[in-house]
């Protein structure tokens, strides 16, 4: 690659546009001084990416631009562009030509193209990076450059062997990575901060939105069985409600025929009743119409029957009645001892006369031929027995039902006692149970009223603990930038003061050097010590003294003296303590002044310093007074007779004599003295902020920790929360379970009262049903008795022969006789037991009956023969009237059996139509209840269709069948319910917020992690920097030192030179120094040396750089001017060696050098204050010239 063309429009001087060929060789610029001959050399370095004005001897960027001259004006841009030739492909270019331009307008602005493609100096930069040709590349050496190679420090100097080795951008890279991890690590700890504060959250989150998740999932399959269980049933209840309704139509038509049935068999049925009932009535009146002429015949007989015995023992009747008289009041006085023996007696009595009764008077009308005993009577007789037996086995059997009834009753009492103990024994311990329920469930409410207190009480405990928290951590970050801050600004202070930087070049130099000189002490600025009020006031007081030198004596400073000139490093000001005197303004002044408000003081009374340089002090500020306003110093100057000087606060000056000076100053007009006290100030505040940054970690942490602390006492506090709150529902599940076995057990116990009493009534009325039995049974069995004897009587009459006639007449006698007699005790038993009741009184009742009977005894003797007739007359009409009632008896009889038999049988029909009539209506209401429960239910699911799902029937008949059978997924509906209430409370929005915060928190760990893997590779990177850097380094400064220890001797014409490294154990920061020793002198250091050698010396290392690391191309701005002739021709022969490897672009005066030149380019000013170019290609002026 070659250097092909420079142009230039308005560079500096340069107003023109002005185009440079360069040819492959030596090309020499040359020109008088001024002539703007190193411009060529700035505008190279310009374009390819100076930055720094100063380097470009100007003062801002807009500077290079022509500024005007007395005939041109200035123009606003400046445009240089600068032609490679690049079809070796040195440049990573695919262009064969490379341009590089830049522009910059007065108004700052500036412009950048390679190529004529816009770009950034960054992309110019990088481009020629390590290549050697970069602005600050050892190819480029303009004035002074080979000065500041030899005047350099050691670690400075470094900078030329490292753009050599083409490490220049390893160490660009490395101070990237250094800014990358310095990035990092405050992006790992903000993330770490970040992280921390979410890790709280995610944990909680994250359960709730499991917890969330499993209800949406679990309303999700909920949603699709129970879709389908509600569309399933709510069909199935269609279809059933549709059955039913057809059911019910035909349970309703069946019931209003069978209705219609029912009415017309009642109609039926009350007919039959009625007639059965007039019958009834009809024969009821003949029966009693019988019943009465048979006892009014059965009294005529009797009353003829008591004629014929009285008539036939009248002669015993007086008698007969004393002896019962007599028998009575035996019976009177043993009546208490036979009361029991007396009733049985009487029973018998009473049988025996009814027998006997029955018996005479079936005698009698056998003899008396009025009753005749047909076989059809007889068997009347023995019908009417089997009805009387029949009704009494209906009577024994329906007591025996009776009976086993009691007993089934009593059994059911016996087990609805035993059950009642059990369940009052239940209802007891339900009680007990139900109240220890009722005090848990108290006891558990409290204690959760209680937790739920103090969790909202840590609840807003950790909200302020968080707040709390959030502003001390904001003020800890506020704290870390205020002390990065004051650090760098106090480091950028030490750096400046430890650079001396704001102090004259000579006085920086000899403070910098100051080990050279050990009587050397320091600047003014640096021994004081100002208050901080004073510090404007004493800076315009000092002024420049501020950089005078303080010396021990007038040696050191004539030393310092020569340092600074032999070096051509400026000026200095020493002040000898051995010389300096102090000034002390007089006693009678000062007095003066103490006298002025406005007098703060003398100027070396203000300041501090070391007792002794109180000589300085007071030489440089004891005739100096401090005022606090301007005004005040007017006034003081004039107490002082304008004899000193007088200074304000505000920097204001009265000089001696009068003269004032002031005005605005600018910002940091005292760097010197203000700075070291700023940075005492700086230091303190680190100190404080260091302080107050440690309380604040700690206060942080505090807050933290207490935020860690509070927020697991508040998460363990929700959940025992939770599980009390899961406990109150099991014991309010427990006492709903509890109260509703209560209600059971109230409920069986008003069922168990109402059983026992029924059954108790029940067995009541059996009892009373029984004893009424047992009471007709007998009375039955009285009946049976006499029918019996009537029938085998009436048999006994039927086979009775005439010849027994009589013996039956005698046997009707003596039964007659019995019977009286019988009848006498039956009445006297029946007395008998009536005076048992009521003693004295019943007794003299029979008594009186007795006289009574004995008057009528003898009435009845005296009227027998008149009554006898009569009473026989009515006795046969009554038998004739009894005869036709017996007849119409019969037929009413018959009449009845028959109506009783038809309204039997339309009861027995309309009973059986009425149990169908109830069976249909039993039938009808069940299809009714069950038509209305499937539309309720049909209804209900219809409603939690539309309100759960906001689904119609036929929506959820559009979705897919169910897969399990309908059991199993009502089943699984079931326990899907049961599992969603298990669940409790669910937080839907944590799904999201976990989403939201989990994704954060992933991103940042992802991010956290690529950081920790970026600062590690940022590490490893740097590391193996360092490596290749200190490779390249070595490498390259061994073979610099080949060659520079080879050519010294070329270029000196004998002699040696080495180069050394300070510290060869850190090749990184490592300087170099050069030790040089020419011909005839012994090995010393370059500064040793003289000008001119030292020059040579720089030169003969540029070209050892050449060498080892050859450039396409290399300036060289005037390096020869030190040299003589003779070391010139040396330089121009070196440099002709080169040329085919290389160009030359040469500024330069020497003869010597212009002779070695190819190709002479001149700049001169015919135009003031603009440079033009002319140029020779001396090998064609020597061709033409030998011609």
């Amino acid at each position: 690659m070659q250097l092909k063309r420079l142009e230039m429009h308005g560079f500096k001087s340069f107003a023109d546009k002005v185009a440079i060929d360069f040819v492959p060789g030596i090309t020499a610029v040359v020109g008088p001084n001024g002539s703007g001959k190193s411009n060529v050399t700035e505008a190279i370095r310009w374009v390819l990416g100076e930055q720094s004005a100063k380097a470009l001897r100007g003062g801002k960027m807009s500077d290079v631009i022509f500024s005007g001259s007395d005939s041109r004006a200035a123009i606003n841009i400046a445009e240089v562009t600068l032609v490679f030739d690049n079809e070796d492909g040195f440049l990573p270019d695919d262009h064969t030509e490379v341009s590089v331009t830049r522009r910059v307008y007065r108004n700052g602005d500036s412009e950048f193209e390679i190529n004529q493609q816009a770009c950034r100096l960054k992309d110019i930069v990088e481009l020629f990076m390590d290549s050697g040709l970069g602005r600050e590349s050892f190819s480029i050496v303009s004035q002074g450059k080979i000065d500041s190679i030899l005047n350099s420090k050691p670690t400075d100097r470094r900078s030329i062997f490292e753009e050599a080795a083409g490490v220049l951008k390893y160490k660009s890279r490395k101070k990237q990575a250094e800014t990358k991890l310095v990035e990092t690590e405050d992006n790992l700890n903000r993330v770490q901060d970040i992280l921390f504060e979410l890790q709280d959250q995610v944990e909680p989150l994250e359960i709730q939105a499991a917890i969330a998740k499993d209800y949406l999932a679990q309303k999700e399959t909920l949603e699709k069985y129970e879709v389908g269980v509600l569309a399933d049933e709510i069909q199935e209840l269609t279809k059933e409600a549709d059955a039913t309704t057809v059911a019910l139509h035909q349970w309703q038509s069946k019931l209003i025929d069978s209705k219609k049935q029912a009415q017309s068999l009642l109609e039926q049925w009350q007919a039959k009743k009625d007639l059965f009932a007039k019958v009834t009535r009809d024969a009821d009146v003949i029966q009693e119409k019988l019943v009465e002429t048979a006892r009014e015949l059965e009294r005529v007989n009797g009353q003829c029957d008591v004629l014929k015995e009285r008539a036939l023992h009248g002669q015993a009747s007086d008698s007969d009645v004393v002896e019962q008289l007599e028998a009575i009041n035996e019976i009177i006085v043993s009546a208490t001892a036979e009361k029991e023996t007396q009733q049985e007696r009487y029973d018998v009595l009473l049988q025996k006369v009814t027998v006997m009764r029955e018996s005479v008077k079936q005698l009698q009308n056998y003899l008396d031929g009025k009753v005749e005993w047909t076989p059809e009577k007889i068997e009347r007789l023995k019908n009417d027995y089997i009805d009387v037996r029949h009704e009494q086995t209906n009577l024994k059997n329906e007591n025996v039902f009776f009976i086993k009834q009691q007993e089934q009753n009593q059994q059911r009492l016996e087990k609805l006692r035993s059950e009642n103990a059990n369940v009052i024994k239940n209802h007891t311990e339900t009680d007990v149970l139900q109240q220890e329920k009722q005090r848990l469930l108290a006891e558990k409410t409290a204690n959760i009223e209680s937790k739920r207190a103090e969790y909202e009480q840590l609840t807003q405990k950790l909200k302020a603990t968080e707040a709390d928290a959030a502003v001390a951590d904001n003020q800890l970050y506020k704290a870390y930038e205020m002390r990065q801050h004051a650090k760098a600004k106090h480091d950028t202070l030490v750096d400046l003061e430890n650079d001396y930087a704001g102090y004259y070049q000579g006085v920086k130099m000899l403070l910098k050097e100051r080990q050279q000189f050990p009587g050397l002490i320091g600047a003014v600025a640096e021994q004081v010590t100002i208050p901080s009020r004073f510090d404007t006031a004493i800076d315009i007081a000092l002024g420049a003294s501020t950089q005078h030198i303080i010396v021990e004596d007038e040696q050191t400073a004539r030393a310092g003296i020569g340092y600074l000139k032999s070096n051509r490093l400026g000026r200095a000001t020493f002040l000898p303590i051995t010389t300096i005197k102090p000034r002390v303004m007089p006693n009678d002044v000062i007095q003066r002044l103490q006298q002025h408000d406005g007098f703060l003081g003398i100027g070396a009374d203000l300041v501090t310093i070391e007792p002794r340089f109180q000589g300085i002090l007071g030489n440089l500020l004891g005739q100096v007074i401090i005022a606090d306003t301007l005004v005040s110093a007017n006034q003081l100057a004039k107490l002082a007779n304008h004899r000193f000087r007088i200074v304000t606060l505000d920097g204001d000056v009265v000089n001696p004599g009068g003269s004032m000076t002031g005005g605005a100053m600018k910002q940091n007009k005292a760097p010197l003295l203000g700075r070291k006290n700023e940075i005492a100030t700086l230091a303190k505040q680190l100190v404080q902020m260091e302080e107050v940054i440690h309380q604040l970690e700690d206060k942080v942490n505090s807050l933290k920790q207490t935020v860690i602390s509070t927020r697991e006492t508040r998460d363990s506090l929700r959940v025992e929360g939770e599980r009390l709150n899961f406990e109150v529902q099991r014991i309010e599940e427990d006492i709903a379970s509890t109260t509703a076995a209560m209600s059971r057990i109230n409920e069986n116990m008003h069922i168990y009262d109402f059983d026992v009493k029924e059954l108790t009534d029940e067995n009541n009325s059996l009892a009373q049903r029984l004893a009424a039995n047992e009471a007709k049974i007998a009375e039955m069995a009285q009946t049976l008795i006499s029918q019996e004897t009537a029938i085998e009587q009436a048999t006994q009459n039927q086979n009775m022969a005439d010849e027994q006639r009589a013996e039956q007449v005698e046997n009707l006698t003596a039964q007659k006789t019995e019977l009286a007699v019988s009848e006498e005790k039956l009445t006297h038993a029946n007395t008998k037991l009536a005076e048992m009741r009521a003693t004295l009184k019943t007794n003299n009742e029979r008594r009186e009956q007795l006289q009574e009977k004995l008057t009528f005894i003898h009435t009845q003797q005296t009227e027998h023969a008149s009554s006898s007739e009569q009473l026989e007359a009515s006795r046969v009409a009554l038998e004739a009237v009894m005869s036709e009632v017996q007849t119409q008896s019969d037929s009413l009889k018959a009449k009845r059996i028959d109506v009783e038999a038809e309204l039997n049988e339309v009861a027995s029909t309309r009973e059986y139509q009425l149990n169908e009539v109830a069976t249909y209506e039993k039938q009808f209401n069940e299809a009714s209840m069950n038509l209305e429960r499937f539309t309720s239910e049909r209804t209900y699911r219809l409603s939690a269709l539309m309100d759960n799902y906001e689904l119609t029937l036929t929506d959820a008949l559009e979705r897919p069948a169910l897969t399990l059978p309908i059991e199993e997924a009502k089943k699984k509906v079931r326990l899907i319910k049961r599992t969603i209430d298990e669940l409790g409370p669910v937080n839907i929005g944590a799904i999201d917020e976990f989403q939201r915060i989990q994704t954060r928190y992933n991103f940042l760990t992802q991010q956290q992690t690529d950081l920790l893997t970026a600062k590690e590779t940022l590490n490893v990177t740097m590391s193996e920097m360092d490596e290749e850097v200190s490779r390249r380094f070595y490498a390259t400064f061994m073979q610099i030192k080949d060659q520079f220890e080879k050519i010294f001797p070329k270029m000196f014409g004998g002699g040696q030179a080495a180069l050394v490294l300070t510290d060869p154990e850190d090749l990184l920061n490592t300087g170099v120094d050069i030790v040089a020793q020419p011909p005839g002198k012994k090995l010393q250091n370059l500064m040793l040396l003289s000008g001119g050698e030292r020059a040579l010396t720089a030169i003969t290392l540029l070209f050892a750089i050449i060498e080892t690391r050859p450039v396409p191309f290399c300036i060289l701005d005037e390096v020869e001017a030190a040299l003589d002739e003779a070391n010139v021709l040396r330089f121009g022969s070196y440099m002709q060696a080169f040329q085919k490897e290389m160009q030359f672009i040469v500024i330069t005066h020497r003869k010597g050098t212009m002779e070695a030149a190819n190709v002479l380019y001149g700049v001169t000013m015919q135009e003031s204050g603009v440079s033009k170019l002319v140029s020779v290609r001396l090998e064609e002026a020597n061709v033409l010239t030998n011609t």
